[in-house]
């Protein structure tokens, strides 16, 4: 089959296969062979015990490996019937297996259906539940993709997911429409675009199961370590071999002895205590509320240097709260107008500020609540007009209203301006703007509302009716920490249309985006307060006083972002702020954020710097450390990226990895979703325990689960060091007391060799690995290598004084005592 079937098998393997996969990895038939050994020479109470901790071990490990392919399995998989349309004479359904559908199928969305794929919204309006897959716990409204459109404006997924319905994701509630204007039967409808592996889902499944490689050189450095230990066994044993030969031992006996040595050098608990800290430190994470379904990055996240956030609803609280709107007036902005007082200044049936305000969304009630985007909902409520959803348009007293399905009315309180929504171009991050086509019930005129970023509608309104003092107004407000739209609108009169009735839906519904977006009249601006979590401020500083460096990466305004970082102590007191954008298509400019000054770019560029939209434009290819890009030096210092994509976002986290930082990415949504995968460690705010959305997800929906996820990462590194050191030494120091003693041709007894390793060495171990982290968090960061300084003056250090001590102590018995008897 060309497409396969549509499924995401993840193995889940059986337990023979993963035994033996544990059995025939090379530790464990080493651990074979030494016990071998020992039976050989009468350790039969040391090899039992060895024997059964290395099944134990064995075991536990098997039980962890099939534990998660289980989890994975279970929240991967699935399967369920699917009525599929197909088109004769007159549109029949059939009942099929998901497991069969193909790119290209037509299907009919049920209510309360978990989706098998990825699919285009054809017909019909559903509210979706996305927690599953992005983490995000607020219904989502699809709705189905215009049926015109643009060569520019392509349907692509994941730009336009407000008409893709994702596998995995579940239905909440259906609001179907009529497949054509003469069929009577009401139907949600999609087609499918995307199967098994290649759905989005897939693909986070398949990250989870293929990881990028991981250049954490703790892994590889205790390998080589390990063979360097090995090459010190083999320099013991070449001694012994020599000491052995000199006084003419039995061949058998030479070669049994060095077998005995070699397996001294590696310690029988070493798997365990490989193991063991990250286990304690996932158990440590979940009874926080943090989950982690990628054990491995636990010690990465003990590395970490550079922390980012997205803004809203991670930084900030959930949702915003109207502050107020400024209106223009006839010599340009009016004062802001509080929204406790914004009804009695703007007029319900003639302002067109506050029609827009009430219109330009994409609202639907759900069991008696508003859903969609909350910034919509608190806009909305706060105009206090009403919303109708109808599944038929009735034709009102002046016959001007145009026919359609599923409307939805619009009405101010009393009647005095009633709205019908036509036509719904939804918001979309890369274009920073949102619209309607909605029809006045009482004229008849057409209105074209359009909501978005204030910056963004400047630029396709009428220039007579931008003011003077539109960039003034703007950074006022900005800068004061509010997030500011922009709202504008165009009318077409009713008589101008020059159509019957019946014709205004279908006109509306030939109009493209760029049609309904142009030629606009500004009406004013909106001001949201998003306040900071109660947490937030104390989190940052933990963070910057840690040594990690913190930053925002947001699609919100610059300015706006530049209060919330002042406000939570992300930006350094007296640093200089500059904003870097483009004043060309080619021409970067950084200037001032005060005024309009550049700086000097190799002095005060260093200080601090603002990044607004150069990332989709002026990506390098690679780093250059000799000659860094301009770009690259402005990445190296900036706190705060802004209006940044949810694919930006992504590239900023990419080029600072490149840079060689350690990133952790902590966001809230599907925005977010594309950066939490390519961040070194993710870690997702999210209600849904089973989500996908990152390596770690944290259910209390608070920043403050990255300072723990890197205390756990800094404690689990920290103890798997100091866990290595102490299982090398004992082991060093076991072979060279070993050495030392076959030098007398005698051996460590069968109960001392117990003694040692089960009542001293896994007691520690067990200890060791259950050693909590600490309350705050400090500058110093564990050691990334096994090979830096830290370790090796340590390690060095204690095998000088613990074989000094020993051959000072084997030689004060050898020749200074009188009980000791050397054997013949």
């Amino acid at each position: 089959m060309l497409f396969g079937s549509n499924s995401i098998k993840t193995e889940v393997r059986n337990i023979i296969s993963l035994l033996l996969d544990e059995v025939l990895h090379p530790f464990y038939i080493f651990q074979v062979a030494s016990v071998c050994v020992w039976l050989s020479e009468n350790y039969y109470v040391y090899a039992v015990a060895i024997a059964v901790m290395s099944s134990i071990s064995s075991i536990i490990s098997m039980y962890e490996t099939r534990t998660n392919m289980v989890k994975l399995k279970e929240m991967t998989t699935f399967n369920c019937g699917v009525n599929k349309l197909s088109q004769h004479n007159s549109i029949s359904k059939h009942r099929i297996d998901s497991t069969e559908l193909l790119p290209g199928d037509l299907i009919e969305i049920e209510n309360g259906m978990v989706i098998p794929c990825d699919c285009v919204l054809l017909h019909g309006q559903t509210i979706m539940n996305e927690s599953m897959l992005t983490g995000e716990s607020t219904p989502t409204k699809k709705v189905p993709i215009p049926k015109s459109g643009t060569e520019t404006e392509k349907y692509n997924c994941m730009r336009d997911k407000t008409h893709t319905l994702f596998s995995g994701t579940q239905v909440i509630l259906n609001k179907p429409t009529a497949l054509y204007e003469s069929s009577e039967e009401e139907i949600v409808c999609a087609m499918v675009i995307q199967t098994g592996f290649q759905t989005a889902k897939g693909k986070l499944v398949l990250s989870i199961l293929y990881p990028k490689p991981n250049q954490f050189s703790f892994y590889s450095d205790s390998m080589k370590f390990l063979f360097m230990m090995f090459l010190f066994g083999i320099a013991g044993i070449s001694y012994s071999l020599y000491n052995q030969s000199v006084k003419n031992a039995p061949l058998g006996e030479m070669i049994i002895s060095c077998f005995d040595l070699l397996t001294t050098i590696v310690p029988p608990a070493l798997p365990i205590s490989m193991s063991v800290c990250v286990s304690m430190a996932i158990s440590r994470l979940k009874k926080k509320g943090i989950f982690c379904i990628s054990p491995p990055r636990i010690n990465v996240s003990g590395r970490v240097n550079m922390a980012c956030f997205d803004k809203t609803n991670t930084l900030t609280r959930d949702g915003l709260d109207l502050h107020g709107v400024v209106p223009i007036g006839p010599k340009g902005f009016e004062h802001l107008i509080k929204d406790n007082e914004m009804l009695n200044h703007l007029k319900h049936a003639t302002n067109s500020l506050l029609h827009c305000m009430a219109c330009c969304h994409n609202l639907s009630y759900v069991f008696g609540k508003l859903v969609g985007d909350p910034l919509d909902v608190k806009l909305f409520e706060a105009t206090t007009w009403d919303l109708v959803e109808s599944d038929k348009a009735s034709t009102n007293q002046n016959n001007k209203k145009a026919s359609s399905t599923n409307s939805i009315t619009i009405s101010a309180p009393q009647k005095t301006a009633s709205f019908i929504i036509l036509k719904i171009f939804d918001f979309k991050s890369g274009l920073q703007r949102m619209s309607v086509v909605a029809q006045n019930e009482n004229t008849g005129d057409l209105h074209f509302f359009v909501k978005g970023s204030a910056e963004m509608l400047k630029t396709l309104s009428h220039a007579q009716t931008i003011p003077g003092d539109f960039e003034k107004v703007l950074y006022k407000y900005a800068h004061k920490g509010y997030r500011v739209l922009g709202c504008a609108s165009r009318v077409i009169k009713y008589k101008e249309l020059n159509l019957v009735d019946p014709l205004i839906a279908k006109y509306t519904d030939q109009l493209t985006r760029e049609e309904v977006e142009s030629k606009l009249d500004f009406l004013g601006l909106i001001c949201m307060e998003n306040k900071l979590k109660p947490e937030t401020p104390s989190v940052i500083r933990t963070l910057t006083q840690a040594n990690l460096r913190a930053c925002v990466i947001t699609g919100d305004n610059p300015y706006t972002t530049i209060c919330v970082a002042r406000k939570c102590y992300m930006l350094p007191k007296g640093k200089t702020l500059y904003l870097a954008e483009f004043a060309s298509k080619e021409a970067l400019a950084i200037n001032h954020v005060q005024t309009t000054n550049g700086p000097s770019i190799n002095e005060d560029i260093n200080d601090n710097a603002i990044l607004g939209n150069p990332m989709k434009h002026y990506l390098p290819a690679y780093v250059d450390a000799e000659n860094p890009s301009l770009l690259h030096i402005i990445l190296s210092c900036c706190h705060i990226y802004a209006r940044v994509s949810p694919s930006g976002k992504m590239k900023v986290v990419e080029e600072l990895i490149k840079m060689g930082y350690m990133t952790v990415m902590c966001g809230d949504g599907s925005n977010d979703v594309e950066a939490l995968k390519a961040a070194h460690v993710g870690v997702s705010l999210s209600e849904a325990e089973a989500s996908i959305a990152a390596p770690f997800t944290s259910v209390q929906n608070s920043i403050r689960s990255v300072v723990d996820v890197v205390k756990e990462g800094r404690a689990a590194l920290s103890s798997s060091f100091q866990m290595f050191k102490y299982m090398a030494l004992y082991s060093l120091f076991e072979f060279f007391a070993a050495v030392l003693i076959y030098r007398q041709n005698a051996t460590i007894g069968d109960t001392q060799y117990l003694y040692i390793d089960m009542f001293i060495i896994l007691p520690v171990v067990l200890l060791m690995a259950n050693s909590k982290a600490t309350e705050t968090l400090h500058k110093e960061k564990p050691p990334e290598s096994l090979f830096s300084r830290f370790v090796l003056v340590s390690l060095l250090g204690q095998i000088f004084w613990g074989f000094a001590l020993m051959l000072g102590v084997f030689f004060e018995i050898l020749f200074d005592t009188a009980w000791y008897k050397p054997a013949p």
